[in-house]
């Protein structure tokens, strides 16, 4: 995982949520999008721009979007800052079922907080950052949560939201 120098997310901003602490070891808040085209002998590099006031860390981690929903390469886990930050994470595709991954972002602990994601993409390593077809469906959230899957929303535990990015840096 690296940062990237940048000047800052484009499009909306989805807002994670979690309102009290949970179980350790509990994975029922996450936020992922389903059916993602990988396909199992390539690597991924996954860019997106997150923060969180609370420092929190944060998982991503892949899998097979149906039975038996087995894991799909390593998850990995980024410490996030009060400001924005541009990730790359790379992630193999070892597992992988073409058009049947889902992509995750999880809590990394279990104390309530605040994330924020912006502008993700996921191409592959193989192909130039510019010109490489974005992988994530509506990785901007322009079309608000249309192909993204929360799970564990509830009103007194976990939320989540789109935002402009003008609500995301109103302290």
């Amino acid at each position: 995982m690296t940062m990237a120098e940048a000047t800052g997310p484009a499009g909306m901003t989805v807002h994670l949520q979690r309102l009290s602490e949970v179980a350790e070891g509990s994975n029922r808040q996450f936020f992922s999008q389903n059916d993602v085209n990988l396909l199992p002998d390539n690597t991924y590099v996954l860019t997106f721009w997150a923060k969180s006031p609370q420092s929190l860390a944060m998982r991503v981690s892949m899998k097979v979007s149906q039975a038996p929903w087995s894991g799909v390469g390593e998850p990995q886990q980024v410490e996030l800052t009060p400001e924005w930050q541009k990730y790359e994470v790379s992630l193999e595709g070892a597992g992988a079922v073409p058009g049947k991954t889902r992509l995750s972002f999880h809590f990394g602990s279990p104390e309530a907080g605040d994330i924020w994601l912006a502008d993700l993409r996921l191409r592959n390593a193989a192909g130039d950052e510019s010109s490489s077809e974005n992988l994530i469906v509506n990785g901007r959230f322009e079309d608000g949560l249309e192909k993204w899957y929360s799970e564990g929303q509830r009103a007194d535990v976990f939320q989540v939201n789109v935002q402009s990015l003008t609500e995301a840096n109103t302290p």
